[in-house]
């Protein structure tokens, strides 16, 4: 099947480009976004578009790898923080020869206003934002930051949104349609979707013993360790689900600050395993030992290694997702318990999926059809496609090559 591409890159083609330098100014550059920079570079090289990655070095307490680099296009730029997450990255003077540079929608990166204060002198390269269009995670944002956040997000040249509800968002601050990429977020997946694809019966089994795992109903959640995730509430929710499935376990996939406590939580509730952070096959072999995916809050990317893994995601009506929630559809690939959040309805959805057969296999079919939509591949296209869009308006593409109306680019 071939991946999904958006509007925006149907409508632009392959050209032949006059050189053009675009850069990409992001925080840190984390695990997951390693195969989609990649893939970018060499999508925007072969139409004669340098891509230069800058990124630093995330704060002691985010326990993130910078994996940077593994990127041949990576330069480092030094985070300064100020406070917290409030940074400042030096690179103003650097980014000057840029023809486009794509910037994080966040308030905290300090470099944005002067880069904005420059690009609305009418000087120095055009911007663009990617991001999340609101602050979706703050039920009730700042008036000062959404308001500091709406009004950048209309003077940009180009918009690099994470999902369709992004695209809305933004349209709906006033932003041209025209200049909106969904680049549909995705991470790779391809090493679990293999797995699960192939797996047998024993085979699955032969993973449990090897892990040490039971025989039992078995449920996943795989995410950062953080305060958002919901984990007090997952537990609750479980214990209520044992009522009804007493041998049901729980793994836990991830690290982060509430590691230290989760191994207490499971010094005294033996059913949950914790088990660190896994990448890689090593992930993909514990997700397979799962029947479900819990992630009652602050969906994110990793509600994609669920669906590659074939396993329905319940989640709850927190009102804090990040856009991938999107991908989510109600009784197609997972279960959106709505509702005031609470542990018994929640417990409820848990042992219902797992005693019910026919509509977990239902669920787990949806799960493998989203995965096979949702990827790198697709989201390198759509990105690259954008930002050739953008470097055309700017008059920095020679021309545009004539193609039929159905044709669209190869994914590299």
């Amino acid at each position: 099947m071939h991946p999904e591409i958006t509007d925006a890159a149907r409508n632009v083609g392959p050209t032949t480009a006059v050189p053009a330098k675009v850069a990409i100014v992001y925080r840190i550059v984390p695990h997951y976004r390693v195969a989609f920079y990649k893939g970018l570079s060499a999508f925007l090289a072969r139409r004669g578009v340098e891509l230069t990655l800058f990124g630093g070095q995330p704060l002691p307490e985010e326990a993130f790898e910078d994996c940077g680099g593994h990127i041949d296009c990576h330069v480092v730029a030094p985070n300064r923080y100020v406070h917290k997450q409030i940074y400042y990255q030096p690179l103003f003077n650097r980014l000057k020869d840029f023809d486009l540079v794509v910037i994080e929608q966040a308030n905290s990166a300090l470099l944005n206003y002067p880069l904005f204060l420059r690009r609305m002198l009418g000087i120095g390269p055009r911007l663009a934002f990617w991001g999340h269009g609101d602050d979706l995670q703050q039920q009730a944002p700042a008036r000062l930051r959404r308001a500091m956040k709406r009004f950048l997000s209309c003077r940009v040249d180009h918009w690099f949104a994470y999902t369709d509800s992004v695209k809305s968002i933004v349209r709906g601050m006033g932003f041209p349609d025209s200049r909106i990429t969904v680049v549909q977020n995705a991470i790779d997946v391809s090493t679990t979707l293999a797995l699960a694809e192939e797996l047998t019966p024993a085979g699955r089994g032969a993973i449990r013993e090897r892990l040490g795992l039971p025989d039992a109903p078995t449920a996943v959640f795989c995410a950062r360790l953080t305060e958002g995730k919901g984990l007090p509430f997952l537990i609750a929710a479980c214990e209520r689900a044992r009522a009804r499935i007493p041998n049901l376990h729980l793994l836990v996939v991830g690290e982060g600050p509430l590691g230290p406590w989760l191994d207490r939580q499971a010094r005294d509730k033996p059913w949950i395993r914790p088990l660190g952070a896994r990448y890689g096959r090593e992930k993909a072999e514990i997700l397979s030992t799962a029947e479900v995916f819990l992630l009652p809050s602050f969906v994110g990317l990793s509600i994609l290694d669920a669906f590659a893994a074939g396993l329905p995601v319940l989640t709850a009506d927190f009102r804090n997702h990040s856009p991938e929630v999107d991908y989510l559809q109600d009784r197609v690939n997972g279960l959106f318990v709505m509702g005031q959040p609470d542990p018994n309805t929640y417990g409820a959805a848990i042992s219902g999926v797992l005693t019910d057969d026919a509509l977990r296999g239902q669920l787990r079919e949806g799960a493998f059809q989203t995965a096979r939509h949702r990827t790198v591949d697709a989201m390198v296209s759509n990105f690259g496609s954008g930002i050739l869009q953008a470097l055309d308006a700017a008059g920095r593409l020679r021309h545009r090559a004539e193609e039929p109306a159905a044709s669209t680019w190869s994914v590299p």
